[in-house]
Order: C-alpha cells, then structure tokens, then sequence
C-alpha cells in the first residue's frame, strides 16, 4: 500500500509544478505593451543596461542590434543615427538611448523617427554651440565616443 502512495504523490507534485509554470508563463510582449514600456522607461547613465532590462524586459532589450551611422548638430540639437538590425528594425518605436555632453548633462532621446532607413534619435541640449564630443550610450553594453566636426557633423567610416 505504502508503495502506491509514493508515485500518486509525485504525480500530484509535478502536476502542481506544471500548473503553476503554465499559470505564471508569459509568453511574447505585446506590441502595444512592448510601447507603454518604452514610453515610461527612464534609465540613468550610471545603470543603463540593467534599467533597460528592468523596465523593458530583457527579452526585447536583447533583440536590439544596431550601430552608430551619423550625428549632426543642429539649433542647439543633436541628431544621431542608427543603423537598426533584427527584431527592432521593423519596429514602430525606439528603445531609449542616452547622451552625455561634455558639461556633463544626460540626455534621453527627445524623440525618434526613421529617416533614409535608418532610426535618427533627436536630443534636446542647453548648449549654443556644438560640443566638441558626446557620449552615446545604447543598447546591450554599447557606447561610442563621437568627436564632432567644427560644424558639428560626424559620420561613421564603418560597414
């Protein structure tokens, strides 16, 4: 008797197992929920990557791939462009990318739209003149220092 009950029990434990994995699942993010996400994701310089994935998701975080194409100045703005590969290529919205000036402010991207097959990111700054370089930080570990020409230009001489 006291054998029959061991199996009955362990079918019992993994059945609950299994219920509580496929009640607590998540499968894919939502577009719509994938763009409330990035709307309200406010990262900090200091912890960029991980606020990232805290307030995105890690996921759609690791899906982003792409490169530094241009930066100009421009009215006391600074664009800068992306060459955006994968997933997030054929998205309608842009995951946060920061800037940091050489006063030391940090900025996130004021907006973003596509232009000429690439994903342009606009920053807002308090500055009359075009900076002599900016830091842009970006998705998954990624940061370039970009010097800018006299009359604030900067194209990448990569693929």
């Amino acid at each position: 008797m006291r054998s029959r009950r061991l199996p009955v029990a362990g079918l019992a434990v993994a059945g609950v197992m299994v219920l509580v994995l496929f009640l607590t699942g998540r499968g894919p993010i939502s577009g719509e929920e994938l763009a409330r996400r990035v709307a309200e994701c406010e990262p900090s310089w200091s912890n960029y990557d991980e606020d990232l994935k805290a307030q995105i998701g890690a996921a759609p975080v690791a899906e982003w791939k792409g490169e530094v194409a241009w930066a100009r100045w421009e009215a006391g703005e600074l664009r800068v462009a992306f060459l955006v590969r994968g997933a997030w290529a054929g998205r309608d919205i842009a995951i946060p990318v920061l800037l940091k000036l050489p006063n030391g402010e940090t900025r996130r991207n004021a907006d973003a739209a596509r232009e000429d097959g690439k994903l342009v990111y606009r920053f807002t700054t308090s500055l009359d003149t075009p900076p002599q370089w900016v830091v842009v930080r970006y998705p998954f570990y990624g940061e370039r220092r970009i010097v800018l020409s006299e009359d604030g230009r900067w194209e990448s001489t990569g693929p």
